[in-house]
């Protein structure tokens, strides 16, 4: 028997985790409890646990009990071009890079607290227009672009300085126009673009191309293979491609092995199904695949399973149920590789007017495995596993406890569970969870105080039996599900 707990209570108590949505306690931050603007674009925390907003006016840090603003004033030399900040991303060396509303890049060091625009005004790149900020874990920074190429930016570990290269169509390396994404795997930094794949690696001093075709020929450049989405499968790495292609590459012998799907469109979305060693790829407009790694068989869902629009991306939750981004309002379909069932759901999405309040797709899961669901256009709610339906997060406009819109501007689930969200009632709410994570049993149903409810020792055996000690000299034994097996006595 090893020994787990020794204590003096009045009662033994189970660890009981609640399966149901819990309920919240709800905090309202505004701009008079000093949060510099109403609309938060986007939420992170970082390695010491503060809280960061991007907001309309700057970026906010709070620890808790106080905000505090950073931002361009006539009075200061920040560098900032828009206080209005879109983006965030926290590096590894601490750093927090950011995209300003005017398609800006800036690096913010909470240390110095001081902003650096990246590349620096006047610098090759710096009037890019930068559509994205990808971080990698290794430090390496990408500012991609719409059609002028990508920034790689390597932070030196010691100093903290930069250097970084611009890539462009015109570039004798890795000459690109659109970088889709970048993707880190086993010390490479793969590179997908509109003109092949790439590769980073800190043994070599140029990049690995594949695939790469001239942009001065027009006959070839015509025909140049484009890459966007990637996915590590275990024993290989599946790109996926323009025409229905998907790219195997074999990580043991490095030779690229083509899938070609029976489909004309881009491939958009790939997720390794990993305990059924099936692969999931979606294409654009031509539903998606499943594709089985032992037999090489391929099985088809067809468009008209899905929503009327067209796949921008996927997601895999934890149970490994797959997400469509698709852009109909208020609406989100998924995908259950057990039952092979899909399903449509439809959310009440507050009315507009206008496209541009019509906020974008988002979805997360929190450390409890909720997972929250926020459809294009409206209708923020929760995933109810056990019925499988999305379920709307206190803004039904049919229920009573309605807090706030269903439009949401930013979601994000810190590290501790809390929720917080930005939505189109302004201000930010923090959701705390209220959690049962006991339950009391007592050995003696007792309604009084008893010697025989007074536990003074537990210990745990190799078989999971927990074994109590009452102050009364029992010593009662219990199974895993907390069913009592028996009890010694001193006699």
């Amino acid at each position: 028997m090893k020994n787990i707990l020794l204590c003096f209570t009045l009662a033994l108590w189970g660890v009981s985790l609640l399966k149901a949505q819990p309920e919240g306690y709800f905090t309202h931050y505004s701009s008079e409890d000093g949060l510099s603007e109403n609309t938060v674009m986007d939420i992170l925390q970082d390695d010491k646990g503060n809280m960061w907003f991007s907001t309309w006016s700057g970026i906010n840090k709070f620890d808790g009990y106080t905000f505090r603003t950073f931002k361009a004033r006539q009075d200061n030399q920040i560098e900032l071009t828009s206080n209005r900040v879109d983006e965030m991303h926290l590096d590894k060396y601490g750093f927090i890079w950011l995209q300003t509303y005017d398609e800006r890049a800036f690096r913010f060091d909470p240390r110095t607290e001081t902003f650096e625009r990246i590349p620096a005004k006047g610098e090759a790149g710096s009037m890019a227009v930068i559509t994205s900020i990808k971080v990698l874990s290794s430090g390496t920074v990408w500012l991609l672009t719409k059609d002028e190429g990508a920034i790689r930016v390597t932070t030196d570990p010691v100093d903290y300085t930069m250097e970084y290269v611009w890539y462009t169509d015109k570039s004798d390396v890795l000459p690109v126009s659109t970088v889709f994404d970048v993707y880190e795997s086993v010390g490479k930094e793969w590179v997908l673009s509109n003109n092949g794949l790439a590769y980073f690696s800190s043994d070599k001093t140029s990049p690995v191309t594949f695939f790469e075709k001239a942009f001065s020929d027009e006959k070839t450049s015509e025909h140049k293979q484009e890459f966007y989405v990637v996915e590590d499968c275990g024993k290989s790495l599946f790109f996926g491609s323009n025409n229905g292609y998907v790219w195997c590459y074999q990580k043991e012998n490095q030779h690229f092995v083509p899938l070609q799907l029976p489909a004309s469109s881009a491939v958009c979305g790939i997720n390794y199904l990993q305990s059924r060693s099936e692969v999931l790829i979606a294409t654009a407009t031509d539903g998606f695949f499943i594709y089985d790694i032992r037999s090489e068989k391929l099985e088809h869902y067809p468009a008209s399973l899905l929503l009327p629009a067209p796949i921008v991306s996927v997601y895999k939750d934890a149970s490994e149920e797959i997400w469509f981004e698709q852009l109909v309002v208020g609406e989100v379909a998924h995908f259950n590789p057990k039952t092979q069932k899909v399903k449509c759901e439809k959310m009440y999405a507050e009315p507009t007017n206008t496209d541009r309040s019509r906020p974008a797709f988002h979805i997360h899961e929190d450390i409890f495995g909720t997972l929250w669901v926020h459809p294009y256009g409206g209708g923020f709610s929760y995933f109810d596993r056990e019925s499988n339906c999305l379920r709307p997060f206190y803004n039904s406009m049919t229920g009573e406890k309605w807090r706030f819109s269903n439009k949401i501007h930013s979601a994000y689930s810190d590290r501790q569970g809390n929720l917080w969200l930005c939505t189109h009632s302004k201000g930010l709410e923090k959701v705390t969870f209220r959690r049962e994570y006991f339950r009391l049993k007592l050995p003696v149903n007792y309604s009084y105080e008893s010697l025989s409810n007074e536990v003074r020792a537990l210990c745990e055996d190799k078989d999971g039996n927990l074994w109590v000690g009452l102050k009364d000299g029992m010593l009662r034994v219990y199974g895993k599900d907390a069913s009592e097996i028996g009890y010694l006595t001193e006699a």
